[in-house]
C-alpha cells in the first residue's frame, strides 16, 4: 500500500479532492512515479541540456531518491492522453511548499499553463495554511524568471551547487503580512504586488479551471 504524501501527513491536503483540473484542452492530475520517470527519461534530457554539453553532477534514482519522490506530490499535464508537461512539489516545512521540477514541452509553452496551475495550487495551498510558494531558477533562464514575477514571486536568494549550479531562489507569498514584511525589511521600493488568489482584488492569476 503506497505511503500517504507529505502534505496529506503534514497538512492534511488531499490532492484527490482539488484535482483533476481542466484548462483549455489540458487536464492536470495526479500522477505516479513511474508517470514522472517516463517523462523525465523521455524529455529532459533534450529539454535541460547544457548549451556547451557539460552537466553538472548527475543524481541517479536510488531507492533513498525513489522513496522521497513517493512523498512528494506529482501532477501531470495531458492533452488527449498525451503527458505534456511534468510539475512535482513537496513542502519543506508546516508553513512552506516547495515545486522542485516544472517543465512543459515546447509546443506548449506559453499557453498560460503554467499561471494556471500556479493560481490553483496557491488557492488550494493557502486554505491548508501555507504561507509560501518557493522553487529555483537559474538565473540565464529569463522567460522563466519574468514568467515567475508576473505570478507574484519575488527573489528571495541565491544557491550554489554542485547539482545545479547558481540558481535564484524564488518565492510567492500567500500572507500579505509575510509579503509585507519581507518588502518592509529587503526590499527599497517595489510595484504593487500580484493578488493572491481569491482575495476579491484583481489578479493576473485569475483563472477558471474546470474539475472533472
Amino acid at each position: 500500500m503506497p505511503l500517504e504524501s507529505l502534505s496529506m501527513r503534514w497538512w492534511n491536503l488531499d490532492w484527490r479532492a482539488h484535482l483533476p483540473v481542466t484548462f483549455g484542452e489540458v487536464t492536470v492530475g495526479l500522477a505516479t512515479l513511474a508517470d514522472a520517470e517516463a517523462f523525465i527519461g523521455e524529455h529532459y534530457p533534450r529539454m535541460f541540456a547544457a548549451a556547451d554539453g557539460a552537466a553538472w553532477l548527475a543524481n541517479p534514482m536510488t531507492e533513498a531518491k525513489r522513496r522521497f519522490y513517493r512523498d512528494a506530490d506529482i501532477f501531470v499535464f495531458r492533452e488527449r492522453d498525451r503527458a505534456v508537461g511534468l510539475q512535482i512539489g513537496h513542502p519543506t516545512d508546516w508553513s512552506t511548499y516547495y515545486v522542485r521540477t516544472v517543465a512543459l514541452l515546447p509546443d506548449h509553452r506559453g499557453r498560460g499553463l503554467l499561471a494556471d496551475l500556479t493560481a490553483h495550487v496557491a488557492s488550494v495551498l493557502a486554505l491548508v495554511g501555507v504561507e509560501r510558494l518557493e522553487g529555483d531558477i537559474p538565473p540565464t533562464n529569463t522567460a522563466n524568471l519574468l514568467a515567475q514575477t508576473r505570478l507574484g514571486y519575488v527573489a528571495t536568494g541565491t544557491l550554489n551547487t554542485e547539482r545545479w549550479g547558481l540558481v535564484i531562489r524564488v518565492t510567492k507569498y500567500l500572507r500579505d503580512d509575510a509579503d509585507a514584511a519581507f518588502r518592509h525589511h529587503f526590499c527599497a521600493f517595489t510595484w504593487p504586488r500580484v493578488a493572491r488568489p481569491g482575495d476579491g482584488r484583481p489578479s493576473l492569476l485569475a483563472s477558471t479551471p474546470t474539475r472533472r
